[in-house]
């Protein structure tokens, strides 16, 4: 093991990830053999590198994976090239904090202490972000995509995302304790073929818990508290292009059901 001061602040995100590498609060700067051990984890679940002299070493995809997974209440990567797509950190504030992708909140959301920093609070009722035209004409037609974000719910069987109404992208959804994800790939508009795909492990309400979708033709993936959940296989293609819908945070396109809860950076 090494010993530097930066080793502290990657056992925090690891901790906050639920990778347990020291009790809460009382990280080190000891790159020790539990701090290995859940770089080497995380890097096989994420397929940035899984053997050989470079697993278990913080490159270059290590750092940016763990800057997308603790960062922005709201992150979108991939698209149809890599790269951080939009961020919304959600502290005072429905902006892209490293773009132009502006998020409009619409119902009188708050803005409540999180689990880093602020969070914006979802009545359930008529609260919700609407990410705009610009940044859904960009998600159209993706072979990769991965949203993440802290959420702590208040109540189950609710939509925290979707871009799904008279056409099909995608939509996440809390199906009691599980975490449902539908992609729509292969089509245009409506039309494609869909993976409906439903966690093994639980989400709790009234607790802050992270969760990370993700499509990479051909499989979807579910993660929860940086762990791999699932993967299931669809038959392969892109995401859906020409759909119009705007990626919405907190509402449902199709039903028009709300979120209620917080969601945080």
């Amino acid at each position: 093991g090494q010993t530097h001061s930066e080793v502290s602040v990657l056992q925090r995100i690891l901790n906050n990830l639920g990778k347990a590498v020291t009790v809460i609060g009382a990280e080190t700067k000891f790159f020790g053999p539990k701090t290995t051990a859940a770089i080497k984890q995380l890097q096989c679940e994420h397929n940035i590198v899984c053997s050989g002299p470079s697993w278990g070493l913080v490159g270059p995809q290590t750092r940016g994976l763990l800057s997308r997974l603790q960062a922005g209440g709201m992150v979108l990567d991939g698209s149809t090239g890599p790269g951080l797509i939009a961020r919304y950190n959600f502290d005072d504030s429905t902006s892209d904090s490293i773009g132009s992708y502006n998020g409009t909140a619409t119902g009188g959301p708050t803005y409540v202490a999180g689990k880093i920093g602020k969070a914006i609070k979802l009545d359930g009722i008529d609260d919700f972000v609407d990410t705009g035209s610009a940044l859904s004409t960009a998600l159209n037609g993706a072979n990769n995509l991965t949203i993440a974000y802290w959420v702590n719910t208040s109540s189950l069987n609710n939509y925290p995302i979707t871009k799904w109404g008279t056409g099909r992208f995608a939509s996440q959804t809390f199906l009691g304790s599980k975490v449902r994800m539908n992609w729509r790939f292969g089509g245009a508009g409506g039309a494609g073929t869909s993976i409906d795909h439903v966690s093994n492990g639980n989400v709790n309400t009234g607790t802050w818990q992270h969760i990370a979708i993700s499509y990479n033709n051909p499989n979807s993936k579910i993660y929860i508290n940086g762990v791999l959940d699932s993967v299931k296989p669809g038959t392969g293609g892109a995401l859906n292009s020409g759909v119009a819908d705007n990626l919405l945070i907190g509402k449902s396109g199709l039903s028009g059901t709300f979120f209620d809860g917080a969601i945080d950076d």
